[in-house]
């Protein structure tokens, strides 16, 4: 018990001695000079990486987009056989799915549900619906183009570049207009 008392007076007169001796020697603040240097340097940290996230979430869309304009295809292919829809002369122009639609389409539209009532259809990752245009040309087969409007709103181009940003698929149907 002795022995208890001791340390715990021990432990009291470090303890005091600690808090009230001042650091002659040492000098461990910042001046202003080197506080202004962290904080901009935490600052130009934060944006860097802020940046970098931005960029790669843009990047993480594209790619839902495509992957998701690549299942709809897939999806479509089979609705529209099981269907027997030979020619896309029997199809609306437009066929929508859910979300804000683009300001291009001002002709004729229908739900894409009109074609499957089991298929799945999200918004794409800017909000707007994914629209299946069925591009009938004079003379020449009908295409049917499965597409998002993507961040821009615009109609996108049919390009055959896999890197390309373009958010435009076309459906395979193996006996349209045959």
């Amino acid at each position: 018990s002795r022995r208890k008392v001791a340390r715990k007076q021990l432990v009291q007169i470090i303890f005091v001695k600690l808090r009230t001796h001042k650091l002659k020697h040492f000098n461990l603040g910042l001046t202003r000079i080197e506080w202004v240097w962290v904080v901009g340097l935490l600052v130009a940290l934060y944006l860097l990486i802020v940046s970098t996230s931005q960029a790669e979430i843009e990047k993480g869309k594209a790619r839902i987009c495509k992957d998701t304009l690549s299942y709809l295809s897939a999806r479509l292919h089979i609705s529209l056989e099981k269907q027997g829809y030979l020619d896309g002369s029997e199809l609306p122009e437009f066929l929508f799915g859910p979300g804000e639609l683009p300001a291009f389409i001002t002709r004729a539209k229908a739900p894409l549900k009109h074609l499957d009532n089991s298929l799945f259809i999200p918004q794409d990752p800017w909000g707007r619906a994914y629209i299946l245009h069925t591009k009938k040309q004079e003379g020449e087969k009908h295409k049917l183009l499965i597409l998002s409007a993507g961040p821009s709103g615009e109609y996108p181009s049919l390009t055959s570049d896999k890197d390309s940003t373009s958010f435009i698929k076309e459906v395979s149907i193996p006996y349209f207009n045959q």
